[in-house]
């Protein structure tokens, strides 16, 4: 039996053999020793959702569990319970809320961005840090501050786009992936993750957009658009519009080419919300940042 990272290389290599067709055969992927990788990944410190149980519970029965959820998932029969909204602190003022699904849906959740992030990781250029594997802020503030002295930009205007996971537009979602993925097991469970719900308070509450923050999923549902919305924005759009290729490492920055125009852009992301810093260079507007 082929191991994980083994299987894994191969949806890469399917990836870059097809960047301009869909991908329509993966959730055989998806076997009980994928489930098993999945269930490994997840925290076994992590909060319970809305039926209270934890990873180590879940685990008293780790085959059994994993064979029938593996069944329902493929088979359409899987139910994807509402999501328990939470709450972290997000400054001395406010609270950010953050959702908190089930074990069960973790696992799974975690099943299907094992398969979207090797295809994905295919889209993104090397100017891209947000949200992705192996990178991190500090990446990130690394490459900004190179860029910038290199480009000797001489200011710096930061973005910082609210609530973005809470205004996700369910339709475009669900259209930018399918460019992509036409897998109908991984596009049903996506579909019904959307419209799962949240739970708060005893109430379940069905939004017409957004996906709960918080979740295994949250940022790979998020991430389909990214590659096809920012990193052509910044390869592809901006030269057009008389400034280099934007540099992004941020969830989202649709604004920065209209912001900036003729200048320089770099982008940042900060922890796990769409944060963004825009260099702006007037000194040379068409060199490209890399």
């Amino acid at each position: 039996m082929e191991s994980v990272s083994t299987r894994r290389r191969r949806i890469v290599l399917a990836a870059q053999k097809n960047r301009h067709e869909p991908l329509i055969a993966l959730n055989h992927h998806m076997d009980l020793n994928w489930m098993s990788e999945a269930y490994r990944s997840v925290r076994k410190d992590a909060a319970p959702g809305v039926d209270g149980q934890t990873v180590a519970e879940y685990g008293e029965s780790l085959v059994e569990n994993l064979r029938d959820l593996q069944e329902r998932a493929k088979s359409g029969s899987y139910r994807a319970p509402p999501v328990k909204r939470g709450y972290v602190p997000k400054n001395e003022k406010e609270d950010r809320p953050i959702g908190l699904p089930t074990t069960e849906d973790k696992i799974l959740q975690k099943s299907v961005s094992m398969i979207l992030e090797p295809i994905y990781e295919q889209e993104f250029l090397p100017f891209s840090f947000g949200f992705r594997p192996g990178r991190s802020q500090h990446q990130a503030l690394d490459y900004l501050r190179e860029e910038c002295f290199k480009q000797k930009v001489q200011w710096v205007l930061e973005v910082d786009l609210a609530k973005f996971f809470d205004t996700v537009d369910h339709r475009q979602m669900r259209e930018l992936l399918s460019r992509r993925v036409q897998d109908g097991v991984i596009s049903r469970l996506i579909a019904k993750w959307l419209k799962a719900g949240v739970w708060e308070k005893g109430n379940v509450s069905y939004p017409d957009e957004g996906t709960p923050q918080g979740g295994v999923n949250a940022l790979q549902v998020a991430q389909p658009p990214q590659p096809t919305s920012f990193d052509d924005m910044g390869a592809v759009s901006a030269p057009s519009a008389g400034m280099g290729p934007a540099t992004r490492t941020g969830g989202g920055a649709s604004a920065e080419s209209r912001i900036a125009p003729s200048h320089e852009t770099c982008m940042m992301e900060s922890e796990n919300k769409p944060r963004t810093s825009v260099a702006l260079n007037a000194r040379s507007p068409r060199s490209p940042v890399r």
